[in-house]
């Protein structure tokens, strides 16, 4: 009997400790590129989040994981739509991205695309972002909503990178009370040392 207890309690010991070795985590090379990303979003997207002006929006310090999805296509041969299309992309979509007739992401970057898929269910921003702006998190804005109180706020998705790290995808929402708020996508690049932003376009909308 004590060794069945034994031998139970070593197995759940040993699942533990394999469950947190195989937690997703980002690297501090990408976690620096994560914040220099939202920086530059901030500044080249004229999102109004700064602490020095007066009725600003809210910007979520909380980035949340982008799902890839990869649906089957249809008889008639159209793709089937994410299922839960909000901080949602479809894999076909990113491979097909052209941005001046070449291919935003080749097929080089498509396993790391998907091993992304791996990536932690939230980010929090650096300090030196969050002392900038009027920040709020995700139970902020939850609390908001169960009070009924006036919101408006921007929420990021934690990018995507090619497998050199220059190419980034991510989702940016804008939400707010009522039935108003939309998504976009955004593809950025790193040029010369600095994050720009090459891309943007409407991907859902209230």
């Amino acid at each position: 009997m004590k060794k069945t207890i034994l031998f139970i309690a070593l197995s759940i010991l040993l699942v533990n400790c394999n469950s947190k070795s195989n937690a997703p985590v980002i690297d501090a090379s990408r976690s620096k590129a994560i914040n220099e990303i939202v920086a530059a979003i901030i500044v080249q997207d004229s999102l109004n989040v700064s602490k020095k002006d007066k009725d600003t929006n809210l910007f979520c310090i909380d980035l949340v994981k982008l799902n890839i999805q990869n649906p089957a296509k249809r008889k008639d041969g159209m793709i089937e739509p994410p299922a839960k299309p909000l901080n949602t992309v479809l894999f076909e979509n990113l491979m097909l991205a052209k941005f001046n007739n070449e291919l935003f992401f080749t097929k080089i970057d498509s396993i790391t695309l998907v091993e992304q898929n791996q990536n932690p269910e939230k980010f929090r921003i650096n300090p030196e972002i969050i002392s900038k702006i009027n920040a709020t998190t995700l139970d902020g804005i939850l609390k908001k909503r169960k009070k009924g109180e006036s919101y408006q706020f921007y929420q990021m998705t934690i990018p995507l990178f090619s497998l050199d790290g220059n190419k980034a995808y991510t989702q940016l929402t804008y939400g707010c009370e009522g039935l108003c708020g939309n998504g976009k996508a955004i593809y950025l690049k790193k040029i010369n040392g600095k994050w720009n932003i090459i891309d943007t376009f409407r991907i859902w909308m209230n």
